[in-house]
C-alpha cells in the first residue's frame, strides 16, 4: 500500500519482505491517527451545526377528523383521479355475502364475534371430513366488527385481513388442558360452542374446564380447528406446538367465512351469536357481586 512521505522517508510501497525502519512506522501511525481524529472532528462539528440549525420551538396538538365532511369539498381533479380506482375497489368489496342478525364485535374474555368465528372454524373443519371437538380463534386477529343486516365482502376482509388458513391439530388431553391455561393467561379467546372455561383474569389462571359436557381426559385425543398462525404457537397459544398431528388446509379464513355465509343463505338464516358463558371470568363475577 502507498504511504505518506515523512522527513526521512521517501514515498514507496510496503510489500512482503520490504525493510522498514521502526521510526518510519511510528511516524506513519501518528499520521494515520491524526487523520482519523480530523475526520471525526469534522463529522461531529457538522452534526452539531445541523442540530443548531433546526430547533423545535413549539407543539400545537389538534384533532383532524376524517369523515364524510371531507367528501363534500373534494376537488374535481381529485374526484376524477379516484373514479377509476373507486370502481375497481367497489367491485371487490361491495358484493353481497349474507345477513347478520346483529352488530357483533370482539372483546375479552368472550364476545359474540369471537364465538361466531370459532364456530365457523369448527364447521369448516367438519366440512373437510374431520371430527372436530373444538374451534379456536384469537380475539386479537379479529380487526373489525360485523355490521347488522347486510354483510359485504369488504366487511369480511376487514374482520379477517390476514392470510391465515385453516389448521387442524390433534393433541392429547393433557396438552389441551395446557392450551386452556394459555387461553386463561391471555384473558380469553374465541372458542366454539360446547367449551366451557372458567378463568381468573386477575391471576391469569384457569379455574375449570369442560369440553362437550365432560371434563378433559388427559389420556384422550382431541381435534381442534384453528388458524395456522396459532398452530405455530403464536399469540401465547404455546400448547398447540405439542400437537401429535397437524394438517393445514390452504384455504384462507376469509374464504371459509364466505362459504359459511353461503351455507346460511341456502338455509334462509342470518349470522348470529351471543355471549353464552363459554369463557367466564371468575374475578369479574366476584367484583360484580361486591
Amino acid at each position: 500500500m502507498d504511504v505518506f512521505p515523512t522527513k526521512s522517508y521517501k514515498k514507496s510501497s510496503l510489500i512482503p519482505g520490504a525493510q522498514v525502519n521502526k521510526l518510519h512506522v511510528a511516524e506513519i501511525g501518528r499520521l494515520v491517527r491524526f487523520s482519523v481524529f480530523l475526520f471525526l472532528f469534522s463529522v461531529v462539528s457538522s452534526v452539531d451545526l445541523q442540530a443548531q440549525t433546526y430547533r423545535l420551538s413549539r407543539v400545537r396538538p389538534s384533532r383532524y377528523e376524517v369523515t364524510k365532511r371531507l367528501d363534500a369539498n373534494l376537488p374535481r381533479e381529485a374526484e376524477e383521479f379516484l373514479a377509476s380506482y373507486k370502481s375497481c375497489v367497489d367491485s371487490l368489496r361491495l358484493p353481497f355475502v349474507g345477513m347478520s342478525e346483529s352488530f357483533m364485535y370482539a372483546y375479552r374474555p368472550e364476545s359474540p364475534l369471537s364465538n361466531w368465528v370459532a364456530d365457523v372454524l369448527k364447521w369448516a373443519g367438519e366440512q373437510q371430513g374431520f371430527k372436530i371437538d373444538m374451534g379456536l380463534c384469537n380475539i386479537g386477529g379479529l380487526r373489525a366488527a360485523m355490521p347488522k343486516d347486510t354483510v359485504r365482502i369488504g366487511d369480511i376482509m376487514a374482520i379477517t385481513p390476514f392470510e391465515n388458513v385453516l389448521s387442524i391439530v390433534k393433541m392429547r388431553g393433557s396438552d389441551l388442558t395446557h392450551l386452556f391455561e394459555n387461553i386463561a393467561y391471555a384473558g380469553g379467546e374465541g372458542v366454539s360452542r360446547g367449551v366451557c372455561l372458567v378463568i381468573n383474569t386477575k391471576s391469569r389462571s384457569l379455574v375449570s374446564a369442560e369440553i362437550n359436557g365432560n371434563a378433559v381426559d388427559p389420556n384422550a385425543f382431541y381435534v381442534i380447528a384453528t388458524l395456522d398462525y396459532l398452530s405455530d404457537g403464536n399469540d401465547k397459544m404455546i400448547a398447540l406446538k405439542n400437537a401429535v398431528e397437524r394438517k393445514d388446509i390452504r384455504i384462507p379464513v376469509r374464504d371459509l367465512t364466505r362459504s359459511y355465509f353461503a351455507y346460511l343463505n341456502a338455509r334462509g338464516e342470518k349470522a348470529s351469536a351471543c355471549v353464552e358463558g363459554r369463557v367466564k371470568d371468575e374475578a369479574g363475577a366476584a367484583s360484580k357481586a361486591h
